[in-house]
């Protein structure tokens, strides 16, 4: 049974993702590392994607910013398992590395002439 996660990306951390074919999420536990919570948010984190196989069906909700409303862009199917990786996507990658640890890869399987506004589903 194919299951559906909906990521929350904004202008720059979307640019990156789509450039490779990754999404990944942020790592409560770097990102917050005194937060007394900070392990018990990580274990959510990793919960949140654990259950991600290949073939599964992905969407991308791009926040809101002064040059559009909040959006889904596409559709998307998930091409590996969730895996941790610290690096950077590629080289030159400023938003997504080692504070969004949590990765999988994804491919375009249907995208949208014009994106859809999220407060309209």
């Amino acid at each position: 049974m194919k299951r559906v996660k909906i990521f929350v990306v904004n202008d720059e951390t979307w640019k990156e993702h789509n450039k490779v074919g990754v999404t990944a999420i942020n790592d409560p536990f770097t990102t917050h590392p005194k937060n007394i919570n900070a392990n018990a948010a990580r274990q959510a984190a990793i919960a949140e994607i654990s259950g991600i196989r290949p073939g599964d069906i992905l969407f991308f909700n791009r926040m809101v910013s002064d040059k559009h409303p909040p959006e889904i862009l596409g559709m998307f199917e998930a091409t590996s398992k969730p895996y941790f990786d610290i690096a950077p996507l590629f080289p030159g990658a400023n938003y997504v590395g080692k504070t969004l640890p949590f990765r999988i890869e994804f491919k375009c399987i249907h995208n949208f002439q014009n994106p859809v506004n999220i407060e309209e589903i």
